[in-house]
């Protein structure tokens, strides 16, 4: 109880009526506590099942197991009987939301879910449950039947869209990056050509040359995968918001796309340097 709140203050949580094995069926853990069974009943004591996120925000316990709470809705207090993970309900993006479980035989719903876990084809396991729901009660209404995975894809479309685009996206700033670095240095090696020749007349080895061309085109490189890290950085917000699980593993992908980005460059410049070592002095002073 937190009699100081005014009840806008007061935490949000969603609530879900379950049978069960509901968690098993999908494969929630359950990290203390029991599960929701046949036992707790609308006449038996109100019970229920809380995640993490709810145990954590709300009851502010680590142990929420056998702590009372009310729903606002209902006089009489619920036990917490078990905890399990906190998972995603609503959208792949959402916070760590509080829930709460309750056995489906002690709190009333007009509309029901039937999950199946099952190794048989999908195909015939729809059929089956038509089957059984028609000889329960041929004029109950089943809709929205289909797998699990089929009904992920309409979730998942938007973020799956958005991926592909900045693949695409990513790959067609490499590709242009490649040409303009491939362009900036082979216009640098026109243009030095005669001072090339020059210095290869006068001795100057292949590392020498090597550098000369590469040393600026190298530095602009390293200033331009600094400025990226920089804004990917700053733009972490919007990535996550995008794609799911943006930010997993975010240093090995960041340092793993300016190695990439720099090995890139480094090949764009790589057939213009060539071309620079090839330089025939006495040929290019001919034509200068």
């Amino acid at each position: 109880d937190r009699p100081n709140l005014q009840p806008s203050e007061l935490p949000r949580a969603i609530k879900y009526q379950v049978s069960p094995a509901f968690f098993r069926t999908l494969g929630i853990r359950m990290l203390q506590g029991r599960d929701i069974d046949w036992r707790d009943r609308a006449t038996s004591r109100r019970v229920a099942v809380v995640n993490e996120a709810f145990a954590r925000q709300v009851l502010r316990a680590r142990e929420p197991v056998g702590r009372h709470f009310r729903d606002g809705s209902q006089a009489r207090p619920i036990e917490v009987v078990g905890m399990v993970e906190t998972g995603k309900y609503q959208s792949l993006t959402e916070p760590e939301t509080p829930v709460v479980f309750e056995p489906i035989l002690q709190s009333y719903n007009t509309t029901t879910v039937v999950l199946v876990r099952s190794s048989r084809p999908t195909g015939e396991v729809v059929r089956e449950i038509r089957r059984v729901t028609s000889s329960i009660d041929p004029a109950m209404p089943l809709f929205g039947v289909g797998s699990v995975e089929q009904m992920l894809g309409f979730v998942l479309l938007p973020m799956r869209v958005g991926a592909i685009a900045l693949g695409a996206f990513g790959l067609l700033a490499v590709m242009l990056a490649a040409t303009g670095i491939h362009g900036i240095v082979a216009y640098a090696v026109a243009r030095r050509r005669r001072e090339i020749a020059i210095r290869v007349a006068v001795g100057a080895t292949s590392r020498i040359i090597l550098h000369l061309v590469l040393r600026r085109i190298a530095t602009l490189i390293a200033v331009g995968v600094l400025l990226g890290l920089t804004l990917a950085l700053a733009t972490r917000g919007l990535l996550r918001s995008v794609v799911y699980q943006g930010s997993a593993n975010e240093s090995a992908t960041l340092s793993g796309v300016a190695l990439i980005v720099g090995l890139v460059g480094l090949f764009a410049c790589w057939l213009p340097a060539r071309r620079a070592l090839r330089v025939d002095p006495a040929a290019a002073l001919y034509v200068e």
